[in-house]
């Protein structure tokens, strides 16, 4: 390799990961700074001692939900980092068929795992549904 490639191989590298970089800083900017889980002292005017419940749920259904529904926003945000993820693979192939083909499969994998995110929600609300009904 001469010089040259080297220095484009080089800045490639630094590019992507500047990418991988700025991606996990914004999840984690998601993740802990949108959640409104914060301790708050009690306003039971009773029981001053007593410890409010931090979920702020009152079943154990309204729990699972909202661990899904945290599951479901971080998929979704892994999945279009992703699907980004192997468009920028398909767009540096420069018409090498082996990246090419890495590319697709990035994509494709990447789809079929957001279809699979989104159809297990699909079921948790459909078994929710049934065992409502069941009550």
């Amino acid at each position: 390799m001469n010089k040259m490639s080297k220095l484009i191989n080089k800045n490639k590298f630094l590019s992507v990961m500047h990418f991988v970089k700025n991606s996990f800083y914004t999840i984690f900017l998601y993740v802990f700074y949108t959640t409104n889980a914060i301790a708050q002292p009690s306003t039971n005017a009773s029981n001053p001692g007593s410890l409010q419940n931090p979920l702020g749920t009152q079943s154990l259904s309204d729990f699972f939900d909202g661990i899904i529904g945290v599951a479901i926003q971080l998929g979704v945000v892994v999945s279009g980092l992703s699907i980004m993820y192997g468009g920028f693979l398909y767009v540096t192939a420069m018409g090498d068929e082996e990246k090419i083909t890495k590319a697709y499969k990035t994509m494709t994998w990447s789809l079929v795992g957001t279809a699979v995110l989104l159809g297990a929600h699909v079921i948790m609300l459909a078994i929710r549904g049934t065992i409502e009904q069941l009550n």
